[in-house]
């Protein structure tokens, strides 16, 4: 019956991540709800509650444009 709240309140969910669904209101506002019965692994994106941006795009954005040199390693026999 939670589901039927969730829909008729208009709640969508935009992310599914560690037992964890981020939703998104009609009206904007944001909210992290924990799945039941999921085994929760790491931590909430409280940064996406704050600001509607994820954790993960600053890391992306301090590594763009610059070039790193890939290796590949032979696994010792």
């Amino acid at each position: 019956m939670d589901w039927l709240f969730t829909v008729i309140g208009g709640w969508k969910q935009v992310r599914h991540v560690g037992g964890y669904s981020y939703q998104v209101s009609r009206w904007g506002g944001r909210r992290i709800v924990q799945e039941p019965g999921f085994k929760h692994y790491g931590e909430r994106d409280e940064h996406w509650l704050r600001t509607g941006h994820w954790s993960e795009e600053e890391v992306e954005d301090q590594f763009k444009g610059k070039h790193y040199i890939t290796t590949s390693r032979k696994l010792a026999s």
